[in-house]
């Protein structure tokens, strides 16, 4: 299975990987994502740092990370991005139906 899809379906290692590459993934939509960093002062510290957000091009979702090193607030807004939640077996469906 391709890391892409692997990351899609819950895997954590998957999506690590796709991170280290530098690859976002489509939007949880489906819709296209772009990461802008820019230079900004953190709150409440004050020290400068960088800012790294990734918008969808479609629902416009984002998300944000800021970080003192521009490659810190990339590497953790790709990560966090990339990170999905796994895919729940039949078996986990149940137990969750079962206790609401």
């Amino acid at each position: 299975m391709k890391d892409e899809k692997a990351a899609l379906l819950g895997d954590h290692e998957a999506a690590r990987r796709l991170t280290e590459a530098g690859v976002l993934l489509p939007c949880m939509c489906g819709g296209k994502a772009s990461m802008v960093c820019f230079e900004k002062c953190g709150v409440p510290s004050g020290d400068m740092g960088y800012l790294a957000a990734i918008k969808c091009q479609d629902c416009w979702m984002e998300l944000r990370r800021w970080a003192l090193r521009k490659k810190w607030a990339e590497a953790s807004a790709r990560l966090a991005w990339n990170t999905r939640a796994p895919i729940l077996s039949a078996a986990e469906m149940e137990m969750l139906d079962e206790a609401t």
